[in-house]
C-alpha cells in the first residue's frame, strides 16, 4: 500500500492476516513486510508479555480495512492521470456480421 502516509490510516489488515491482522496492518502503513513486523513482534514476546496486551488492545481498537467501504477507491487525484490510448473495437458490430472470421486467414492475424 503506497501513497502519502497522511492519507492512510492505522487499521487491520484481515485480507493478509496469520492471527487478527495487526501486524500486516502496521506493515501496510509503514510499507514494510509484514514478514519483518511479525518477526520483530515475536521478538518483543521474549522479553516481556507486555506485546500480548499492546496486540490485544489493537486487535480490538483498529478498524478492519476489510470493512472499509471506501477500501478500492482510487486515491487523490488519480483522475488526473491520462488515459492510455489503445485500439477501439466495436464488438456490437461485430456481433452484427455475418461474415464468418478465418482465424487461418494471414491478413487477420496482422
Amino acid at each position: 500500500m503506497s501513497g502519502d502516509r497522511s492519507s492512510r490510516r492505522l487499521e487491520r489488515n484481515t485480507d493478509n492476516a496469520k492471527i487478527g491482522g495487526v501486524c500486516a496492518g502496521i506493515a501496510d502503513y509503514l510499507d514494510a513486510d509484514p514478514t519483518v513486523v511479525r518477526a520483530i513482534t515475536i521478538a518483543l514476546l521474549l522479553l516481556g508479555p507486555t506485546v500480548v496486551v499492546v496486540y490485544a488492545l489493537l486487535w480490538w481498537l483498529l478498524d478492519d480495512a476489510a470493512n472499509d467501504p471506501h477500501r478500492f477507491d482510487p486515491p487523490p487525484g488519480a483522475d488526473d492521470a491520462p488515459v492510455p490510448q489503445g485500439v477501439d473495437i466495436d464488438l456490437a458490430d461485430a456481433a452484427e456480421s455475418d461474415d464468418p472470421i478465418d482465424l487461418d486467414d494471414p491478413e487477420v492475424r496482422s
